[in-house]
């Protein structure tokens, strides 16, 4: 894509990288450009972030493109520590997100459930080796 910083994690990465793919005709979004009509968007990315314990979303760098349409795509997804300190056995106590993340204390739970700290580990076993 032209960065180094993407050549470079490119380079170090080994097997398949899940969820690279190229997103014509979008934009960085910062904070302040969010509004009401990003707010299903917004929920669905805090979701995922919660489950995954994404830290790297904050109001100064919000790592959100904005595409054709207005479509919001979260992006940089590498400082995700699920996965990590599941397949560790290090289970968190809690999916809340740090205060630094942009979406912090919009998530405690999904359709009116509390987040199960099981779910994750589910899809683990789901995954397939080569992912793994």
């Amino acid at each position: 894509v032209g960065t180094d910083e993407f050549d470079e994690m490119i380079q170090r990465s080994f097997g398949w990288n899940l969820g690279v793919g190229f997103i014509p005709n979008t934009a960085p979004v910062v904070a302040a450009e969010l509004g009401p009509d990003d707010a299903a968007c917004l929920r669905a990315i805090a979701e995922a972030d919660c489950f995954l314990h994404n830290v790297d979303r904050p109001r100064s760098n919000p790592n959100l493109l904005r595409g054709a349409g207005g479509t919001l795509h979260a992006i940089d997804f590498d400082a995700c520590l699920y996965f990590d300190r599941a397949l560790a056995g290090r289970l968190p106590a809690s999916f809340a997100l740090p205060r630094t993340h942009l979406l912090a204390g919009m998530m405690t739970s999904i359709e009116g459930k509390a987040l199960d700290p099981d779910l994750p580990v589910s899809w683990l076993a789901e995954a397939p080796p080569e992912w793994i």
